[in-house]
């Protein structure tokens, strides 16, 4: 065991030669330099900037938000734009605006991105000379990883996907290092290593949770490693094996929940429901009530008579109830994404007269409680929300929403028709402006709620989308029939003792454990209802190849650009390798069945154990996608490109140890030299260089590549 031990430490020192320490110096240089460079330019708000340093700014101002994604890597944007003096009131609107003279410290917050993607690139070179790959292989890897334009592109503004991608590759050479010393187990350094990928995991998975799947990667690693242990060690070993076993579950499960936890935990105590941004409105009201200086909270009640407008919760765009008058004078419902005087609606009892007054002669004012049957007139036409058993023109499932005039006589004909019973969601009492999820029940249409559905469809005419009831048993589940009042205003205007006379929510206990399994809950159910149709949308089939280059973001004269496109050398054959490794791995397997040889032992070591790791790694990080209903983008192939350079590099080698001169310094260096000169061209996609109409037209070298 002993003798096994040193072995097993020599051979991950004995591949540092000088010669590939210093060559670690220069592939550093190289990445810090290719992701550092320009990083002010531009000085506008690219991209996903708009919603990442939107919520870094509401974690400096304590601000309460709702995002499907943990909260890692948002909080280290912010953490560094506190320290930098930002007080996070710059709004993040869109790419037209400018960080100039704004008090956003947007380069130091977009280094965040830069060192990771350069720590990537410097990992990924470690890795591959620590698992043995020679020093010229290594270095074209790591070549592929650091000149490469789309994760140059990526690692320069505040964006999650360069801390995922670090703590992905982090979490690959940590488990890569804890594998050298698995022949002496418990000892210091197999402790380290086993800790570190367990804490690597549970960052990455904090980062978005995507992470899982390189969580799924070492947990099959793992099983199976434990598995071949265990029949080869059998009763007389059995309390060894179980300690291993032991040893995995705590660092590998039990550690990278603690960080998970431990983040959510840090997100709560930091962010306050009294400077709320409107998505608290996604969560229980139980789990609002929960939150930090709840006592200082005063919500506006909804009284009858009131003017409001009812949002509908759709997580992909905001949608309010709208009414438009038609040219043959009928009136029809919608939901719209921008309000207007035409979305403005009177809120009115069924069986209360809030006409009386009290007895100084002003009008008495009732809350609209849970369980009452109200009537919705539109403030523009008069006419009275309600439905039919009619289907709906354009989605026949549903039943068909109109307005109709009608005199506030309760028993003139079709009164009933446009009763709505309030349904307010989690047990509330009250319904609360900006506070109370609530769902519109229409009784004589047997109690269909009133809908919007996810998949719009679109009246051209008048840009607006269908509305409609539709039959739903489960009101908790179906966001697409919850609404809230997003403005009210009541007939007598607002006054102080109006807010402060009501009933307010008093302050709850609800643990950790309990807010944690709510915000997931939702955060997972509204990840998966974005619609595959919004603009930008990818199909993972079309990733590799790069069919679509993403556009970021155009200045007004149109000579700088920054658009998302890979290395096109680099992409192709990391793409064209895949199935290449596949089939030497099948033709290898099928010549070892018939007894002849095809692959060294050694090569055998860098096709299954070292490039099928990182194959494994390809699979869980791009198929999944394929099954995903949701929106994707471009971006989200970036762990998929690394993890083919990776596999390119593992075959490289398993033919080099065939074929020498493919080793030989010439011909890497030529294949270097090569992909640096793609990256050098296309280099001003990447870093906003002032360029002329006939460079955008010359490397646009595909039809679907618009950089006109």
């Amino acid at each position: 065991m002993v003798g096994n031990k040193s072995q097993e430490t020599l051979s991950v020192q004995g591949q540092w030669s000088v010669q590939a320490i210093r060559w670690l110096v220069l592939v550093s240089i190289c990445a810090f330099t290719t992701k550092f460079y320009r990083l002010d330019s531009p000085n506008y708000v690219v991209f996903d900037e708009v919603h990442f340093g939107k919520f870094a700014s509401w974690y400096i101002t304590n601000t309460y938000h709702f995002d499907v994604h943990p909260p890692l890597a948002k909080m280290t944007f912010a953490a560094i734009g506190y320290l930098f003096g930002y007080d996070g009131s710059f709004g993040f609107v869109n790419g037209d605006h400018t960080y100039e003279n704004t008090g956003v410290p947007f380069v130091q917050m977009r280094a965040v991105s830069a060192f990771c993607g350069a720590l990537t690139a410097i990992i990924a070179y470690c890795m591959l000379i620590d698992m043995k790959y020679t020093l010229p292989i290594a270095i074209l890897g790591s070549c592929f990883i650091v000149f490469d334009n789309y994760l140059t592109t990526m690692s320069r503004y505040i964006l999650l996907d360069p801390q995922m991608v670090f703590y992905i590759i982090a979490s690959c050479y940590s488990w890569m290092k804890f594998r050298c010393y698995t022949q002496s187990p418990f000892t210091k350094f197999w402790w380290m290593w086993l800790a570190t990928t367990g804490f690597f995991l549970g960052c990455t998975l904090s980062v978005k949770l995507v992470g899982l799947s390189i969580v799924a990667v070492v947990g099959l690693c793992t099983v199976r490693e434990l598995l071949d242990l265990s029949k080869a060690n059998r009763t007389p070993r059995l309390s060894r094996v179980g300690q291993l076993w032991l040893a995995r579950v705590i660092c590998l499960i039990l550690l990278p929940l603690i960080v998970f936890f431990s983040l959510y935990w840090i997100h709560f105590r930091i962010l306050n429901y009294d400077h709320a941004n409107g998505g608290e409105t996604f969560m229980s009201e139980r789990f609002r009530k929960s939150l930090i200086d709840k006592s200082l909270i005063k919500i506006k009640p909804v009284f009858y008579g009131s003017t409001v407008r009812i949002k509908n919760m759709n997580p992909d765009q905001k949608l309010y109830l709208h009414s438009q008058k038609l040219s043959n004078q009928s009136q029809k419902a919608t939901v719209k994404n921008t309000p207007d005087i035409d979305s403005n609606w009177i809120i009115h009892p069924a069986f209360i007269d809030i006409s009386v007054a009290d007895a100084k002669g002003n009008q008495v004012l009732y809350v609209v409680k849970h369980g009452d049957y109200v009537r919705l007139e539109h403030a523009s036409s008069g006419k009275y929300l309600t439905a039919s058993h009619t289907a709906s023109p354009l989605t026949a499932k549903y039943h068909k929403i109109f307005l109709k005039p009608l005199e506030n006589q309760r028993f003139n004909q079709g009164y009933n028709e446009t009763l709505w019973l309030i349904i307010v969601l989690n047990g509330s009492q009250q319904l609360g402006a900006n506070h109370s999820t609530f769902v519109l029940l229409h009784p004589e249409t047997f109690n269909f709620a009133l809908f919007a559905p996810y998949e719009q469809n679109s009246d051209r005419e008048f840009e607006q989308f269908e509305i409609n009831t539709a039959n739903i048993s489960n009101y908790s589940g179906a966001i697409g029939a919850h609404w809230i009042i997003d403005s009210c205003k009541p007939p007598t205007g607002w006054e102080v003792s109006d807010v402060l006379n009501v009933d307010q929510p008093e302050p709850i206990q609800v643990g950790f454990y309990e807010k944690f399994v709510e915000l997931i809950q939702v955060a997972l159910r509204i990840n998966s209802e974005f619609s595959s149709e919004g603009a930008g949308h990818l199909p993972p089939r079309k990733w590799p190849l790069m069919d679509h280059p993403m556009v970021w973001w155009i200045s007004k004269d149109r000579d700088r650009w920054i658009v998302l496109l890979g290395n096109p050398f680099a992409w192709y054959i990391s793409f064209l390798t895949l199935p290449v490794f596949v089939m030497v791995m099948i033709t290898d397997v099928y010549k070892q069945r018939r007894g002849t040889t095809f692959l060294s032992k050694e090569q055998r070591g860098f096709l299954y154990s070292k490039g099928g790791f990182f194959l494994v790694c390809y699979l869980f990080h791009y198929v999944p996608f394929f099954f995903m209903k949701r929106i994707l983008y471009f971006h989200h192939y970036m762990p998929g490109y690394l993890f083919s350079a990776l596999v390119f590099t593992s075959l490289y080698q398993v033919l080099a140890l065939k074929y020498q001169v493919l080793q030989n310094a010439v011909v890497v260096g030529i294949l270097c030299a090569i992909n640096i000169g793609f990256f050098y061209l296309f280099s001003d996609l990447c870093y906003a260089t002032p360029q002329s109409k006939e460079y955008f037209e010359m490397i646009a070298w595909r039809d679907k590549w618009h950089f006109r």
